[in-house]
Formats: C-alpha cells, structure tokens, sequence
C-alpha cells in the first residue's frame, strides 16, 4: 500500500487557512452575533432573542482556502496543485 501522508501534509499545507485569516473570520463572526443581539435587546425588547450553535466548516476545522482568492497563485507556490 502507498504512504501517501507527505503527498496529503504538503496538499494540506496549501489549501488550509493561516492562522490570521481564521482569527479574522472569528472576530467577525462574533462581531454579527454581537451586533444582533445588541438589536434584540434594544429594537425588540420582548420578543425572544436568537442563540447561536456552533456549526460549519470553521469550528469543525475543515474549511480551506478558496484557490481563486488566495491559494496556491497567491502564496507563489511552484507545485500549484489546485490550478
């Protein structure tokens, strides 16, 4: 059977998040929530303010980075495997 693990660390490599635009993503996100419930607690004092869950790609560490906005081109890459 092949190993294939340093043919999948290197693919992962290229097409995983930095670390920066995950925490730009987070910051963002919690930045939405916060906006929405500052609205339910002064536009909409009675009605039942929205919780928010967990889910998706982001929390579940599976999203990866879009090849036309940023992968492989943009880090200058030789082995340009998502092109």
């Amino acid at each position: 059977m092949a190993n294939c693990n340093l043919i999948f660390t290197e693919f992962n490599s290229i097409i995983r998040l930095n670390n920066s635009k995950r925490k730009s993503l987070m910051k963002s996100r919690k930045s939405l929530r916060d906006k929405i419930r500052k609205y339910f607690k002064e536009q909409k004092p009675y009605e039942i303010a929205p919780k928010f869950n967990l889910q998706g790609s982001l929390p579940m560490d599976t999203i990866v980075e879009n090849r036309y906005l940023g992968g492989a081109r943009k880090r200058g890459n030789k082995k340009s495997i998502l092109l």
